[in-house]
């Protein structure tokens, strides 16, 4: 066994900043994003913001080395000071991008598990470390990075549809909820281009304006972010134009002196923004104790 190789691999880092204007306006270049630490055991990506009772919540994917798979977890952030990570959702299933948001005084979260072949909606019971499944939105469907919307007192889907021997996440499919079931619109996709298709993040208002961050997978995956404006989102279809993109050498970074290559998440409450990061090469000695264990497993048997 090689084993530098398998002390190092590649891992996501959340980072955020607290900043008057949103990275889209490119006004704010000096307020820099600043990256929060990683457990031995997760790394993090795909942070979401929600407000609860003066309290800011980042949940995240929490990417669990050891056993390879992702889980919903958060951090807290109170008078300054940030927590240690939680976890509180866990399936069979990878899961990742926790699209959380509050209706009707209900908490509810979105995950990615495409792995389940279904897109299911979870409840807070209670809020923040319980949640029980209460409606499969979208069954013998694999999707990632979903995106609930509200418009002009209707409810759509965003989402991107996952299959195939290679995935290249090339789609945006919308789905409009009609008599209590989710049906496809039937002009999806409504964006097939690699370049913009996957979400980002949720989508926000701006100055009379509503944006959908988007990831960039044409090359590389989190290859950087483009922020679209929405003009149509209605039961005719689905419209926008591009209005801003974000690489890694846009970001000011502070509080890591690691390489990033990679950027591919982006949410903001109120003056909080959140991102994710890549690096390559990180020191994962978990990872060590995975293969190392693997390799025994099979020298025993």
């Amino acid at each position: 066994m090689n084993i530098k190789g398998s002390l190092f691999d590649g891992a996501w880092y959340t980072a955020y900043r607290k900043s008057a204007c949103p990275l889209l306006e490119k006004t704010d270049v000096k307020t820099p994003f600043i990256v929060l630490r990683n457990s031995l055991r997760y790394w993090c990506a795909d942070p979401f913001l929600f407000w609860r009772e003066n309290t800011l919540y980042i949940f995240m994917e929490l990417y669990d080395v050891f056993r390879q798979k992702g889980v919903i977890g958060y951090r807290i952030m109170q008078n300054g000071r940030l927590s240690g990570l939680h976890v509180c959702l866990e399936t069979p299933y990878h899961l990742s991008y926790p699209y959380i948001f509050e209706k009707d005084g209900q908490i509810y979260m979105l995950p990615e598990s495409y792995q389940s072949g279904k897109l299911t909606l979870y409840k807070a019971a209670p809020f923040p470390d319980h949640w029980e499944p209460c409606e499969d939105f979208l069954q013998d469907k694999a999707v990632c990075d979903t995106d609930y919307i509200w418009n002009e007192n209707e409810e759509f889907l965003l989402t991107t549809p996952v299959g195939g021997e290679k995935f290249t996440y090339d789609r945006l499919e919308m789905y409009r909820k009609e008599n209590g079931t989710w049906q496809p619109y039937c002009g999806n996709p409504v964006v097939q281009d690699a370049s913009r298709a996957r979400n980002a993040g949720m989508p926000f208002a701006y100055k009379d304006r509503k944006y959908r961050p988007a990831q960039n997978c044409s090359d590389i995956y989190g290859e950087n972010l483009v922020f679209h404006e929405i003009l149509q989102m209605d039961e005719a279809g689905y419209a926008e134009k591009t209005a801003f993109e974000a690489a890694v050498s846009d970001i000011f970074i502070a509080g890591s002196k690691r390489k990033f290559t990679g950027i591919h998440t982006y949410n903001r409450v109120q003056e909080y923004e959140v991102i994710d990061l890549y690096c390559s090469s990180v020191f994962q000695p978990v990872r060590f104790l995975r293969l190392l264990l693997q390799k025994f497993v099979r020298f025993k048997g």
